[in-house]
């Protein structure tokens, strides 16, 4: 590696200082929004049965989670601009790329799984291909989503191993969430967020350029 694994977290330190508590209000809000759909949808499969409540939760993985996990992304893409954190970052994709952050939701999770059929071990070696497509769709939103799957396949190529090991090393922490039950991953998630992001732009094309 060009680069090591201390400066990429380094680097994410600086990053979250002073915006843990707006990240943790981001992360709240989407929860609630996941929790108060799955309410409803609970209330009518009690109510109207359960075939009509499981088809609603069935819409709601589909056209809920993909733009909310991408805004959950941009969110962390812009903190590495410099960019304040806020609420509103988190739904941008409803409005931008909405129909793009499904269908890639869903062509990665097809890939994934076919891969998988095979054996575990090539699922996950094709999941840390795919693992960058989200954050190249936010960069160049003139790309199909095929083309982001391709790109991040690209720019992994001889880094999906970087990538698992800086994973590994964050074991530790990892362990700290299961003991505070959870309580640590307010600082956790982001942390480790920032530094797959940072470890995205040492490897990213520098032709590729934010819009």
């Amino acid at each position: 590696m060009d680069f090591t694994r201390a400066e990429l977290k380094e680097q994410a330190k600086a990053q979250l200082s002073g915006k843990v508590g707006m990240i943790f209000l981001c992360m709240l809000v989407v929860g609630v929004v996941y929790s108060a759909y799955e309410g409803i949808a609970s209330v009518i499969m009690m109510s109207s049965g359960e075939i009509l409540g499981s088809l609603l939760l069935s819409i709601g993985s589909i056209l809920l989670t993909p733009p909310l996990t991408v805004g959950m992304i941009l969110l962390f893409l812009n903190i590495t601009y410099g960019d304040e954190p806020n609420v509103g970052m988190v739904f941008e994709p409803f409005k931008k790329c909405f129909g793009k952050s499904i269908a890639l939701t869903l062509l990665v999770e097809i890939f994934i799984s076919l891969w998988t059929l095979l054996l575990i071990i090539p699922g996950i070696v094709m999941a840390y291909a795919y693992s960058q497509a989200f954050r190249i769709m936010l960069e160049n939103p003139d790309l199909t989503p095929m083309e982001c799957i391709r790109e991040s396949k690209r720019i992994m190529y001889g880094r999906k191993m970087d990538l698992f090991v800086l994973h590994l090393s964050f074991l530790p922490w990892l362990l700290l969430c299961i003991v505070t039950i959870g309580f640590a991953s307010i600082y956790v998630f982001p942390y480790m967020t920032l530094t797959e992001t940072n470890f995205y732009h040492r490897i990213k094309n520098s032709a590729f350029e934010r819009y």
